[in-house]
């Protein structure tokens, strides 16, 4: 005789899932930069969010960056975040280089007054060509000025000197003693520990 094969049906529970808004720092007021759809708020704690400068401050000068931030914690199903880096987007840094300019590109570690060792990226072109030595120089000076100005500033500050510019202007002004500086800015910065 035939046995009868009897299979029981398991009900598959599903999370109940539900959107959680991701809110950027307090220098952008805690603005909405996004959402996401999770069964559990407390998941979301590590995710990167990558966000256009322009969109936060509703300044079309500022489309040529974007930040990088991290949900650090969530209170009342909203995301807190904070700004983990800055980048410069590539078709900016080739629309600057011109055919008679020079281009310095400069890369360093700094550590900053609370201890947060940081990633920066410099950009620097003169408005001509110009000697070897010239060029040393500059970069030279430029590394010796972020490397104080990031002793000097705590994390937030560096970072709140980056997004209102002053970080960039202070760097043209000290170099452009030593040779004229059309562009001076800071390509990429990345937060690489606490």
């Amino acid at each position: 005789m035939a046995k009868k094969v009897i299979t029981k049906k398991i009900a598959l529970k599903k999370k109940k899932k539900y959107w959680v808004p991701i809110l950027a720092t307090r220098e952008f007021d805690y603005m909405e930069i996004g959402e996401s759809l999770v069964a559990e708020p407390s998941s979301l704690v590590g995710k990167k969010v990558v966000v256009n400068f322009m969109h936060l401050t509703n300044d079309i000068k500022k489309q040529n960056t974007k930040l990088h931030f991290k949900v650090k914690e969530v209170k009342e199903d909203k995301a807190y975040t904070e700004i983990v880096g800055l980048e410069m987007v590539e078709a900016y840094i080739k629309r600057v280089i011109k055919k008679s300019r020079e281009k310095l590109d400069d890369s360093m570690q700094v550590i900053t007054k609370d201890e947060v060792k940081v990633q920066v990226k410099s950009l620097i072109i003169t408005r001509n060509q110009t000697k070897g030595s010239i060029l040393a120089l500059l970069r030279k000076k430029a590394r010796e000025m972020l490397i104080a100005l990031a002793k000097e500033n705590t994390y937030d500050a560096f970072i709140d000197m980056l997004l209102t510019n002053e970080l960039q202007r202070k760097m043209r002004d000290t170099l452009k003693k030593i040779y004229p500086i059309a562009v001076s800015e800071i390509r990429i910065l990345q937060k690489l520990s606490a």
